[in-house]
């Protein structure tokens, strides 16, 4: 028998249901305007965030912090060096030390969140902009954090600066400046780093004008305390160029004397001369100068030449040891690819621990959008590139047999890359003792990966 059906029953349950489809729909708004509401918070306290961050980079830049200690080491270090008469490479570590620990600082301060532009976000940026009007304060037209040209420009600067580049340092100083207002606070500090440039590439009158500007108009700030000592500094760096230049005489010491007081063109033409040249003991010292010289005006790939040159003919000298390690840190300062390739290769062959190239890996982050591989080209001789791979693959052995070291200055290179000069006093089944400079020093042989005589 068929069941009656009640029409009346249906029309309420689809007002059922349409009422609580309403319902459905009313509470997915509220939570949608709940929620939207909580990210226009979040964006409100990103942009107070990021007008902050705005107000203090105009204050100060990552570019240039720890107070410009690099610039004062450069000058310091040189003079220290020349005083001690110390091993000609340790100044290269501090300095490189120095230009690491700037990064971490770089990057340290840069860790701020930007802000995403979409359609979502303009309702919070027109709130802030009507309460800027009533309040008469400037309106925010983008949720960048800060002018991205003037960061980049600085930043490239200063790559350029830390690779010996200064000309090109130079203008993007020159172009920093123009960029800024008066009253920002960061054109003293570049103008302190374009004073040192120029004081590099000989145009010392500029230098003086540049440190002579920042002491008089900004002599309330700490920046012109380093601005005098520089221009004391570079005072002192002149007087001795010139007393050095008066004595017509040419003589290794006297380029290594200039090369350290910053004279890099007077130096490598005195290295250059027949006279420097004839003796034929120097001639690892002559290269690795010739190759220091050339990297600090800037001319990288002349001066790997110099040091591939020199760890070619000279080995197992200490300054082909030391070349290796300049050679390294080219590689990370420039982030070359061609350069970390060579450098890699060098660590295996003398048995270093793999060193990591990208140590710099800050700076060349911040500049991730301008390609800064190809900023420093280098094109290396596949004579010489030739030379490192079959050495590479060679099959030299590295424990020779000990007795023929006793009593005989030699040179040691450990597994972990440490090296020790001096002379072999003991040798006994498991170890080894050198009378070093430092003392005695004990040296297990399963932990020797390069032992040999020192020429």
């Amino acid at each position: 028998m068929a069941k009656n059906i009640d029409y009346r029953d249906l029309s309420n349950r689809d007002v059922y249901c349409k009422r609580l489809l309403r319902y459905v729909l009313l509470g997915v708004f509220f939570v949608g305007v709940v929620f939207y509401f909580l990210y226009m918070n979040n964006i409100f306290v990103k942009i107070r965030m990021n007008q902050l961050v705005s107000v203090f980079m105009e204050k100060t830049d990552p570019v240039f912090s720890q107070n410009h200690m690099e610039l004062l080491a450069k000058y310091q270090l040189n003079m220290d060096m020349l005083r001690s008469k110390d091993i000609p490479y340790n100044i290269d570590n501090i300095m490189f030390d120095l230009y690491l620990n700037h990064d971490k600082e770089m990057e340290k301060n840069k860790k701020i969140e930007k802000i995403m532009e979409n359609a979502l976000n303009y309702p919070a940026q027109m709130l802030i902009n009507f309460h800027s009007m009533i309040m008469n304060k400037p309106l925010i037209d983008s949720f960048a954090l800060v002018n991205e040209t003037y960061e980049n420009e600085l930043a490239l600067a200063y790559y350029y600066e830390r690779n010996n580049l200064f000309h090109e340092s130079i203008l993007f100083y020159d172009k920093a400046i123009d960029e800024r207002k008066n009253d920002d606070l960061r054109i003293p500090a570049i103008m302190l780093h374009q004073g040192f440039c120029c004081a590099l590439i000989g145009d010392q009158d500029r230098a003086r004008r540049l440190y002579t500007r920042i002491i008089s108009e900004y002599n309330n700030e700490n920046i012109s305390i380093i601005a005098l000592a520089l221009l004391r500094y570079l005072d002192v760096f002149s007087r001795k160029q010139d007393e050095i230049m008066k004595d017509e005489n040419v003589s290794l010491q006297k380029s290594i004397e200039l090369y350290h007081f910053l004279a890099y063109e007077k130096a490598l033409e005195m290295l250059n001369s027949k006279e420097v040249n004839s003796i034929k003991s120097d001639q690892p010292l002559i290269l690795y100068y010739k190759a220091k010289i050339l990297n600090a005006m800037g001319k990288h790939e002349e001066s790997l030449l110099f040091y591939l040159q020199l760890i070619r003919l000279y080995e197992k000298n200490r300054y082909a040891l030391s070349a290796v390690d300049r050679i390294y840190e080219m590689a990370v300062l420039t982030n070359n690819s061609s350069l970390k390739n060579i450098s890699g290769k060098l660590d295996n062959i003398y048995g270093f621990e793999e060193r990591n190239t990208n140590e710099n890996d800050q700076l060349i982050n911040y500049l991730s959008n301008n390609n800064t591989d190809s900023l420093i080209k280098i094109d290396i001789n596949d004579e010489q590139l030739e030379w490192i791979n079959r050495r590479l693959n060679s099959e030299k052995s590295v424990m020779m047999q000990y007795k023929e070291f006793l009593n005989k200055r030699i040179f040691v290179v450990t597994k972990n890359g440490s090296r020790y000069v001096g002379s072999a006093i003991k040798i006994t089944d498991d170890n080894l003792t050198l009378n070093t400079v430092i003392g005695l020093v004990n040296i297990e042989k399963k932990n020797i990966n390069k032992i040999d005589f020192d020429e």
